[in-house]
């Protein structure tokens, strides 16, 4: 994304909490940039965590990643803080949203691109910024249950949605890409991530192949590790300073 413009998140921590339109912001770049924010009304959501966001072609504004409605607010809430009228999991009506900020027409358009329940995106972090084609998550039980933990691939280009399952009870954490030495396209890579096994109190360390999703590795671990979020890969080849 160039710094002409910058857009936040267009969410609320509590959607639709205050009775005000949710909206999303789209603030240009430079000293002066404050003086010129834009606002676009957009539906009620609460995102946690952006899969990508950049400028396409058009100079149009893309910005995508997991999101919940007013009702999945709610339900994560109730979760988490044990009161009734809770989902089966925190992240319950968790779907991946996009938004196209059109900033010379002055409109937005908004979809979910997607009904499966998904949270922690990441993708091939050199397309950080800019429009990539893959880009991974992990999936959740739905709200009623049904469904299982596994990291999912989309294909922006062709629309299509690859599952890995983990296996009953199994929870991943957020996977990190690591690319491949000599990789020539985006998904040349694997995909790391810890998984938790909440009956048998156990824990591996699970590699994918970012490309197809088969099982690379699996390295047990001697003891349980919680399932996590935020990590990155550094390699031996990495500056001194970038490895502390």
């Amino acid at each position: 994304m160039s710094p002409s413009t910058r857009p936040t998140t267009p969410a609320s921590p509590t959607p639709g909490a205050t009775g005000s339109p949710p909206a999303s912001v789209s603030c240009p770049g430079g000293k002066d940039g404050a003086r010129h924010i834009r606002w676009f009304s957009v539906e009620p959501g609460n995102m946690l965590h952006v899969s990508n966001a950049y400028e396409d072609g058009r100079g149009r504004i893309v910005l995508e990643g997991p999101t919940v409605d007013r009702e999945g607010f709610h339900l994560s809430w109730n979760w988490w803080t044990g009161a009734p009228g809770r989902g089966s999991e925190p992240v319950a009506r968790s779907y991946t949203r996009r938004w196209v900020i059109d900033l010379t027409a002055g409109s937005v358009d908004e979809q979910i691109i997607d009904d499966l329940p998904v949270e922690f995106p990441t993708l091939n972090e050199d397309y950080l910024g800019a429009e990539n084609r893959y880009q991974y998550a992990i999936s959740f039980p739905d709200e009623k249950g049904y469904g299982g933990y596994g990291l999912v691939k989309y294909d922006r280009t062709s629309g299509a949605r690859r599952i890995h399952q983990v296996g009953d009870a199994r929870m991943p954490s957020e996977a990190v890409f690591v690319p491949a030495a000599g990789a020539t396209r985006e998904d040349d890579g694997y995909l790391l991530t810890v998984v938790s096994d909440l009956k048998q109190d156990a824990s591996h360390l699970l590699v994918l192949d970012a490309s197809g999703l088969g099982q690379v590795a699996t390295v047990h671990l001697p003891h349980r590790v919680s399932a996590g979020l935020h990590g990155s890969w550094i390699p031996d080849s990495a500056p001194e300073w970038n490895r502390h």
